[in-house]
């Protein structure tokens, strides 16, 4: 059977899906109509879109530059459109162009951010984003912690990371967010604590230099996230030294281990069971 569907019935979501890509309402149906039905005239696709002549010809006009349709030579001339993996591979490949282009610009105009600054982010994909450019970024080690939705997302980057030599150390809940190449040190309670926590924590220290504390939402669905980012030397050689205390603490610990603050204070401190929501 046949999974081919008509263009009239994905009429919307193909203008949808299109008009990011830079096609106009009358280009999108345009493609769509010859993509279904190749070699047909301009006469007679204005007829099948329902729109005027001129429109239609200059939307073919538009679709020939972005090299979406073709046109052959003879007359009356017709238009067939281009295989959807080539168009969409000729697009991406402008588009990358342009973002390495306009990334260059604005690296030109922007000002060096102020030294020691501290940074607020909210937008998980903002947050993922600039914990992708600090590994990028590091050159000696990086140290962490997290596990779940920021491991897969930070994955393929500490990979790339610890494959030029950056030395990688990291903190994960359970053994399926251990990271190769890295040393990870496996929670001997990370079940505990997955169930405890609001959100999925993301902290990480590059060659104590910078160093991001985030808790980003446990499943999608346009949540906000909360991020404090700096690159004060004094705040990240602070972190870099208390992540690392905290590897070794989990990777000598027992199964049973109560952890530090109910082995000091015998309890959480107010603001952790306020955070977790933990009744008095």
């Amino acid at each position: 059977m046949s999974d081919h569907i008509s263009v009239t019935s994905t009429g919307d979501a193909l203008r949808q899906a299109l008009a990011p890509l830079g096609f106009t309402e009358i280009e999108a149906q345009a493609y769509g109509a010859l993509l279904a039905r190749p070699d047909q005239t301009g006469y007679r696709l204005a007829q099948a879109i329902g729109k005027g002549q001129p429109s239609v010809y200059a939307a073919l006009t538009g679709l020939e530059a972005k090299g979406a349709v073709s046109a052959t030579g003879q007359s009356p001339r017709t238009y067939r459109a281009a295989p959807p993996a080539e168009l969409l591979a000729r697009l991406r490949a402008r588009q990358d162009r342009q973002f390495e282009e306009a990334a260059r610009l604005l690296e030109r105009i922007a000002a060096p951010p102020p030294a020691g600054a501290v940074t607020q982010m909210t937008d998980p994909d903002q947050i993922f984003a600039r914990a992708e450019a600090m590994i990028g970024r590091a050159r000696e080690m990086l140290i962490w912690e997290m596990s779940g939705g920021p491991v897969a997302a930070l994955r393929p980057a500490l990979v790339a990371a610890t494959a030029r030599g950056v030395r990688s150390s990291g903190l994960v809940l359970r053994a399926e967010d251990v990271v190769e190449g890295s040393t990870c040190i496996v929670s001997p309670v990370g079940d505990k604590v997955a169930t405890v926590w609001p959100v999925a924590p993301l902290i990480l220290v590059a060659d104590g230099r910078e160093a991001l504390v985030a808790g980003v939402p446990l499943a999608t669905g346009g949540r906000e996230g909360e991020a404090l980012w700096t690159d004060n030397l004094f705040l990240s050689v602070v972190l870099h030294n208390a992540l690392a205390s905290d590897l070794l603490l989990h990777r000598d610990a027992s199964p049973d281990w109560v952890g530090p603050n109910r082995a000091l204070f015998d309890a959480h401190p107010p603001g952790f069971r306020e955070f977790i929501a933990q009744p008095e």
